[in-house]
């Protein structure tokens, strides 16, 4: 493990969408007018969590000193300055191999522990020529220093492993820590023919949990793709999992032993029906179990056009069940269209989903602009029933351009709530460009949605 400092600018941002002062502006107070550039880490999409005291912790992936690329850890005080009591003037590099053996990895998730260690997965890739020649789930763990922690993989701080019959190997994407310290690791293992979910449940010394599926292993199959984006332990225990099932958005819901729960959907999966609108495919990209238990899950929705297909932010509310709710949006299922792009239409995609404390709910992503297929930072803010929040932004909608010019891409990955405000991890490229890339903090205004407490 290497220590590295997070170096941060402040950057102009140009508001696309929704006017200042409103809900859904950025909020001054943050960083440089509501905005934290971190050019140290490779813009990706970052895991983000913040710990009990507000501080911020955001995980990706950065050029290694020597070969390959690894974990790249940053922790920020609670309104984004870097927090120098962490690693290195608040960074940690972690590799799972040293010199010439050196692996890529790639930090995409984090999680903190009712302790204040701070868990890390993501994917190991083997080097090779011309492609890498094979992948592993990566999990480390690290004191609330950002020191390794000794406890934790053979002393080591990390571990590794694969999934027997999966002969291209797999990768994390998400983590949650039950209320046992049991680390529930989900991602996908991919295999000549087909992808499928996979989940992993650890020991909290970082050991494969025989007790949880076989050997600590669990995969669904639902058909050629399938890759899992988020998982969440509810207050019962269980283990939840959403993600890009085939052509739709599906959850499964796993007990304890990690076999699916009988009383949840169909022999414990339910679909969203993204498939089932006037188009013809969706999927899953985060999830949240609200205040009265339903369960939300966010991604996107293929809308199929005649001159063009159109990507919009798709919701999906399940009940306890895993039947579709209702009393959300269209028969459980609501779309959020930016239609930004100068044909209309174009990409609008939530990447991660938040609920406010009197059950709004709170999504972030990018929403495509202009005739290159580049994107826009993008929230938008529904009420309980999937109606879009007037009160938000722009008509429920707020976008962000924190870049240059034409030639940016940017996103929001996973929002937090923060007091009475929203944090939202992201990235930023330029394309051609003077100005440096990284990873995003922002700070949203969001007073209102904390006006009512759950009834």
């Amino acid at each position: 493990m290497n220590k590295v400092a997070v170096r941060t600018l402040w950057l102009a941002c140009a508001v696309a969408t929704g006017a200042r002062g409103a809900d859904g502006d950025l909020d001054a107070s943050f960083g440089v007018g509501g905005v934290v550039l971190d050019p140290t880490a490779f813009a990706n999409y970052p895991g983000f969590a913040m710990q009990s005291d507000g501080r911020l912790i955001l995980c990706d992936t950065r050029i290694a000193s020597t070969s390959g690329y690894d974990f790249y850890v940053a922790r920020f005080d609670a309104n984004g300055a870097p927090d120098a009591t962490f690693g290195e003037g608040g960074a940690v590099l972690i590799a799972f191999g040293s010199g010439i053996d050196d692996f890529d990895d790639s930090c995409d998730a984090v999680a903190v522990q009712a302790d204040g260690k701070i868990v890390l997965a993501g994917t190991r890739v083997t080097p090779g020529f011309p492609l890498p020649t094979f992948a592993e789930f990566a999990v480390a763990r690290i004191e609330a220093d950002g020191a390794p922690d000794t406890t934790f993989g053979a002393g080591t701080g990390t571990t590794h492993f694969a999934f027997a019959g999966f002969d291209q190997g797999g990768g994390a994407n998400a983590v949650a820590v039950d209320a046992q310290g049991r680390i529930v690791v989900a991602g996908y293992a991919s295999g000549t023919r087909n992808t499928d979910f996979a989940v992993v449940r650890l020991l909290p010394d970082g050991t494969l949990d025989p007790a949880f599926g076989t050997g600590g292993l669990v995969t669904v199959d639902f058909g050629t793709y399938d890759t899992a984006r988020a998982v969440v332990i509810d207050d019962s225990q269980r283990t939840l999992v959403t993600g890009i099932a085939d052509s739709d958005a599906a959850v499964v819901r796993l007990l304890a032993d990690g076999s699916r729960d009988p009383a949840f959907g169909d022999a414990g999966i339910a679909h969203a029906g993204f498939d089932r609108l006037p188009a013809h495919s969706g999927w899953a990209n985060g999830l949240v179990v609200d205040h009265r238990g339903r369960i939300v899950v966010v991604g996107a929705a293929s809308i199929y056009d005649v001159t063009a297909p159109v990507l919009d932010m798709g919701i999906a509310r399940f009940l306890d069940d895993g039947s579709l709710d209702a009393s959300f949006g269209s028969s459980g299922i609501a779309t959020v269209p930016f239609d930004l792009a100068d044909a209309g239409g174009g990409a609008d995609v939530a990447f991660g989903v938040v609920e406010a404390s009197d059950g709004r709910i709170v999504l972030a992503g990018s929403a495509e602009y202009g005739a290159n297929g580049y994107g826009l930072a993008a929230a938008a803010r529904l009420d309980e029933s999937g109606t879009p929040d007037a009160s938000f932004g722009q008509a429920g909608k707020a976008a962000f351009d924190f870049g240059a010019g034409d030639s940016d891409d940017q996103w929001f990955n996973k929002p937090l709530l923060q007091g009475g405000r929203v944090v939202v991890a992201g990235g930023l490229i330029v394309w051609g460009g003077a100005s440096p890339g990284g990873d995003l903090l922002v700070r949203l205004e969001n007073d209102r949605i904390f006006a009512a407490a759950f009834e």
